[in-house]
């Protein structure tokens, strides 16, 4: 489960979608 996202950022179809990888992204602070 690294800092890799799937094809979840290419699908840009659901902005809900998108919301929730940022708030995952920042929650995990893949930094």
């Amino acid at each position: 489960m690294a800092c890799d996202v799937p094809h979840v950022l290419a699908v840009d179809d659901s902005l809900v979608d998108r919301k929730v990888i940022e708030r995952l992204l920042k929650n995990s602070a893949c930094r």
